[in-house]
């Protein structure tokens, strides 16, 4: 199957994703604890297979949906272990530094938003940060592309809606996208204090053109081969109904969209130039899935 890619810019493009509300979560095979499923979103919950404290649960006190994510400080030995729930995978050969975050983006976003609320104790605080970066050959460490940063000191008893934009420090598109929520914002630092407790619901990345991105979804997506050169195969399981594919360039401009037929469609991208883009993948209003292609001929 062809497709013709349109240069089109849409105004308004946000969807809700399930994943993006912890609405589904995976228990471990220890059985000890649970973590948002959809392998985006990690915690240092694996450590309570040494006998560490589980510090981010899934709850019924949601802002929208039937679950939320609660983040607490606790106290393991000697130590503070801050509720830390981030985007990355968790490197249990590393156990003192034990989260490698982030997770591939190569779009420039506008702002983070979702929805807490907090409940701090003994003027402790949280914080909420986006961080998008690129890694840096010459220097072999990741740059600083931009920041999206929200420090709270206060007591938010009700889920109130948050709306950061990124503060930009050069022009580069980044390669990957960092999402930190800290239940005590200093608490790699072993500052603290046991008991305060952050709530996170309805996750969300706005780029151009007001596109809402979600974090990831629950159906299988193959995107091949990536890099790619005059065409693309997708192939997407764990899903039933009518899906559609969305191309958008590194800049955040919409290039076309496709009904995805059956589980596996191959698509022509030879008019496409040589460059890093993005897509999305919906069905009936709701993103299942997004990522990143490069088109490397």
């Amino acid at each position: 199957m062809a497709i013709l890619w349109l240069a089109i810019t849409f105004t308004g493009y946000a969807q809700t994703l399930p994943n993006a509300s912890f609405e589904t979560w995976t228990t471990s095979q220890s059985g000890l604890y649970e973590q948002p499923s959809g392998n985006y979103w990690t915690s240092l919950n694996p450590l309570r297979d040494l006998g560490g404290p589980v510090t981010v649960e899934k709850v019924t006190d949601a802002c929208e949906g039937t679950y939320a994510a609660k983040l607490t400080t606790k106290n393991f030995t000697s130590l503070l272990v801050s509720g830390l729930l981030a985007s990355g995978t968790f490197n249990q050969s590393n156990l003192l530094n034990p989260l490698l975050f982030g997770q591939p983006f190569t779009i420039r976003p506008t702002n983070f938003t979702g929805c807490f609320k907090f409940s701090p104790v003994s003027g402790d605080s949280c914080a909420l940060v986006a961080w998008a970066s690129k890694w840096n050959p010459q220097t072999n460490q990741r740059d600083t592309v931009g920041t999206a940063t929200l420090i709270v000191d206060t007591a938010v008893a009700d889920y109130t809606t948050y709306n950061i934009p990124f503060n930009y420090l050069t022009q580069d598109t980044p390669d990957t996208l960092t999402l930190v929520f800290s239940s005590s914002a200093d608490g790699q630092n072993n500052n603290g204090q046991e008991g305060t407790a952050l709530w996170v619901d309805n996750v969300a990345i706005d780029i151009a053109n007001g596109i809402s991105l979600p974090m990831m979804g629950e159906a299988i997506v193959k995107c091949y081969p990536n890099p790619f050169a005059d065409k693309l195969t997708i192939e997407i399981t764990n899903f039933k109904g009518e899906a559609t594919f969305t191309l958008i360039s590194a800049e955040g401009k919409f290039l076309g969209i496709q009904k995805l037929e059956g589980e596996r469609t191959q698509l022509s991208m030879s008019i496409l130039p040589c460059g890093n883009y993005s897509y999305i993948i919906s069905s009936n209003g709701k993103t299942i899935y997004w990522g990143t292609l490069t088109n490397g001929q």
